[in-house]
């Protein structure tokens, strides 16, 4: 006997037009630049993002520059909790591009996707922040959240979208802790979404236009192979993790010093981890002393040839290194060189932590 699961036909038609996942990071991204994402059109709206950057962008005239920080990568281990709370509303992780039903080039990557008991498409959109995102906040506001969120639903269809934000306790210098979590229902804004399709008309306008000057030779992009930059975005997120794991351990290495200072000596061994302690003292350890003052006093003959000896030893050193001068020529040989790599993070100014 075989079970079916019922998909809405709302969610069974947003999912014929899904993209490619960011668990295959080079087509994600490459698919997000045939067209204008939420928060790319968020960014234009709240005014985060310039059209003619972002026009470069797309065309490949320009390289993004922001490969993410300590905020974005906490945000990003945080995110799996947050759809898991998600879920219990029907709302499901959701990792792909979507297109619109007829304008392919408006995209959308909500977190979540999923439905009511009526069969309504509903969204989900998670973010973990230091500041208040109520909605409705001036703090919310600066965001652009609403704005992409909004446009997600224009993209999708869905008309209502869960935001779910938690409190982001601590500095990248001691380590970030979870706060409080709170949930919130965003309904669909007819003036702000018409007022968006406007943004996307006017970037769509100056693409296709700045296109048609690439395309007839008037301007030069640059090369840039998306799978070396992917791999060296990869790099620049490992060197975060292991900053960030250094600072652990050197906050959990203080500490436990900390709690170990006046304590016998010790070891104890879990399932897990072994501690072994000893406290500092004295221990009586071989030590040598030469009293070269004593010898120079008591043996005045044998210091004086020393020193007499290193004084003609340096006279025949020069001499010899003169003579040398006369046999030593300057050639040009191939030698072998090792390869050289270097991945920098690029930093834009104004860009913010």
């Amino acid at each position: 006997m075989t079970t079916t699961t019922f998909v809405p036909p709302a969610v069974a038609e947003l999912m014929r037009r899904a993209g490619a996942s960011d668990q295959d990071r080079a087509a994600w991204l490459a698919e997000r630049l045939t067209g204008l994402t939420a928060t790319e059109i968020a960014g234009l709206a709240v005014g985060k993002k310039r059209q003619g950057e972002l026009v470069d962008l797309k065309l490949g005239l320009k390289e993004d520059t922001f490969n993410g920080n300590a905020y974005t990568e906490w945000g990003k281990l945080r995110e799996p909790f947050l759809a898991a709370a998600a879920e219990r509303r029907g709302i499901l992780a959701e990792s792909r591009v979507f297109h619109h039903a007829e304008n392919r080039r408006w995209l959308a990557s909500p977190d979540g996707v999923g439905a009511t008991f009526d069969g309504e498409l509903l969204l989900g959109e998670y973010k973990t922040s230091g500041h208040d995102l109520t909605p409705g906040t001036p703090t919310f506001e600066r965001t652009g959240y609403l704005e992409q969120m909004t446009w997600a639903m224009v993209v999708t269809g869905a008309r209502r979208c869960l935001f779910i934000w938690e409190e982001r306790l601590g500095t990248p210098e001691t380590g970030f802790e979870a706060g409080r979590r709170f949930e919130h229902w965003i309904e669909f804004d007819e003036a702000l979404a018409k007022r968006l399709a406007a943004f996307a008309r006017r970037f769509f306008s100056a693409l296709d236009k700045k296109r048609a000057e690439v395309d007839a030779g008037n301007v030069t992009a640059p090369v840039v192979d998306p799978v070396l930059d992917v791999l060296a975005l990869d790099v620049l997120a490992g060197r975060r993790e292991e900053a960030a794991g250094k600072r652990k351990k050197e906050t959990a290495w203080k500490a436990l010093q900390a709690e170990l200072a006046g304590r016998e000596e010790l070891s104890q061994r879990s399932s897990a981890a072994q501690v072994t302690w000893v406290p500092a003292g004295t221990a009586t350890v071989p030590q040598t002393h030469v009293d070269e003052t004593t010898a120079k006093a008591e043996l005045p003959d044998v210091w004086a040839a020393v020193e007499k000896g290193r004084a003609d030893l340096a006279v025949l050193e020069d001499a010899w290194a003169k003579c040398l001068g006369a046999y030593t020529t300057t050639t040009d040989e191939l030698v072998p060189t090792k390869p050289s790599l270097t991945v920098t993070e690029v930093k834009t100014k104004g860009e913010a932590a």
